[in-house]
């Protein structure tokens, strides 16, 4: 049994007639009459009769018809699925990211992907750069954002971003009144404050080390080490000053909650995240579209 020949037999008692069907089949009548004499046999019987109006089921014909239309239309949801599946419409994302970029980073990728691939199951695993090393090479994520400082010749950087990273502190904070009257801090008044240490690049974290050490000779204080996410929660209480990617805290920053500290003898810090997969493994198309969008999204911070 073959599908031209359900396709004519299901055209065929649609339209009532051969000639209709073959036309819309494109194909002879003779092309049609022949697939359904071949498919007749095969069933056991007539699947037609002839009236004085055109064409009409047999019994066995109705019987058989409700099979022959479900048989082609799982045949088009078949074809559908592929076609949907090659274009990225289908499948699932498995994504991994470091906890603060993936909570500035990606939700509004997130949105925008699920408005263009709701049938596409999406997964963000939020866990520390070592931790996202191995499912990336299992292949249980596809891809992960994470820091630069991965010495791991297995992975394939797709996109690179760069991002500021400036003291940060509540508009209420002590330095934040102090630098609006002087428009600019020293190393030396920072340190007589609690400084929250939150890990970067080692760049970054090797000088944030020494202010925080100057800062618990200056005030006897202890080292206060924290995630980044708690961090922002006790900057915004005024409870000291972090060291944090601008656009972390760029809502806060816009509405003056926050306030960005200008550190004059203090070198501009930059930091690196990276978009990254295992090289011997392809990504699946929606996963490529979802960082197309974060790309996007973060296209005037990336540099490649």
């Amino acid at each position: 049994m073959e599908i031209g020949q359900l396709e004519a037999f299901e055209r065929a008692a649609q339209l009532g007639s051969f000639s209709a069907a073959a036309e819309e089949l494109n194909l002879s009548q003779p092309a049609v009459s022949k697939r359904i004499t071949t498919l007749e046999a095969l069933v056991g019987g007539a699947l037609f009769e002839r009236t004085g109006t055109g064409l009409a089921l047999t019994d066995l014909g109705a019987v058989f018809l409700p099979y022959a239309t479900q048989c082609l239309s799982a045949l088009d949801q078949g074809k559908e699925m592929i076609r949907r599946f090659q274009k990225g419409l289908h499948g699932d994302v498995r994504f991994g990211s470091l906890d603060v970029p993936a909570m500035y980073f990606l939700p509004d990728p997130i949105r925008r992907f699920r408005e263009a691939f709701p049938s596409v199951d999406l997964s963000v695993v939020v866990r520390n750069a070592p931790a996202l090393l191995i499912p990336l090479h299992t292949g249980a994520l596809d891809a992960a954002l994470i820091g630069t400082r991965v010495l791991d010749k297995r992975l394939e950087v797709l996109a690179r971003f760069i991002e500021p990273i400036s003291a940060i502190a509540s508009a209420h904070h002590p330095l934040a009144q102090y630098a609006a009257e002087q428009g600019k801090i020293t190393i030396a008044d920072l340190t007589q404050h609690t400084i929250f240490r939150v890990m970067f690049n080692r760049d970054i974290t090797s000088v944030v080390d020494q202010l925080v050490e100057q800062a618990r000779d200056a005030s006897g204080g202890a080292v206060v080490q924290i995630n980044g996410l708690l961090a922002i929660d006790l900057v915004a209480e005024g409870q000291g000053v972090a060291f944090l990617a601008e656009n972390t805290v760029k809502r806060q920053l816009e509405d003056g909650s926050l306030v960005r500290l200008e550190i004059e003898d203090l070198p501009d810090f930059r930091n690196e995240l990276l978009i990254v997969k295992d090289i011997q493994r392809q990504l699946p198309a929606p996963t490529q579209a979802f960082i197309d969008m974060i790309c996007h999204q973060w296209r005037d911070i990336r540099v490649t």
